[in-house]
């Protein structure tokens, strides 16, 4: 099975404009998910998080929680 995460790489190289997610009035096309997904893991990786590390999420469904 294919990482969520090279899913969503691959959605973002070849539809970046397209829809992700849609709530409401909010938009989220798939570059935006990838780019953001790739700044929290950045973010964590500077936290000194390792690779494989789990970490917890308790968020509403958003398209935030799909980020993380």
């Amino acid at each position: 099975m294919e990482p969520l995460s090279s899913v969503v790489a691959g959605h973002a190289r070849r539809s970046p404009d397209a829809l992700a997610f849609v709530e409401g009035d909010a938009r989220l096309t798939w570059q935006q998910y990838h780019e953001r997904a790739e700044r929290l893991a950045r973010v964590l990786v500077g936290a000194g998080l390792a690779r494989g590390e789990r970490v917890g999420v308790w968020l509403p469904d958003t398209p935030g929680v799909h980020v993380v």
